[in-house]
């Protein structure tokens, strides 16, 4: 079992609403991106922290590995283009938002290579 730590923030409520993760191929220049090309290592049995706006906002359980699928939301096709990889989660919404500052003691190790944060606890991550 692995620990995944997504970043959401504007495709949070879509996501959260169909039960799923998702990620383009490669944006719309054709250029791949690690933090996309790692979908492809969720398992099912994973479990995902929900980050939206430096705020934990809920955990999931990945119900599937990641397959190719279309984008779910046409409404952000402006952002991304074409096809992709899904993972169907089972969201579980925290009691209340977490914040991320209150990780501050965890910041040195979730900045290690392959953490979600940079040492000062921002994102350093473009997804997952």
């Amino acid at each position: 079992m692995a620990v995944w730590w997504v970043f959401q923030n504007k495709s949070y409520p879509r996501s959260r609403s169909g039960g799923y993760l998702w990620a383009p191929f490669v944006d719309k220049a054709g250029h791949k991106k690690s933090h996309w090309e790692t979908m492809a290592e969720v398992q099912p049995g994973d479990i995902v922290l929900s980050s939206v706006e430096r705020r934990i906002v809920a955990t999931s359980v990945a119900k599937s590995a990641a397959y190719p699928a279309p984008q779910p939301d046409p409404q952000d096709a402006e952002f991304w283009a074409g096809d992709g990889r899904r993972v169907d989660v089972a969201y579980a919404d925290l009691p209340a938002p977490f914040p991320v500052d209150e990780l501050s003691d965890f910041f040195p190790l979730l900045s290690g290579e392959g953490g979600p944060l940079a040492s000062d606890g921002r994102g350093k991550q473009g997804y997952l």
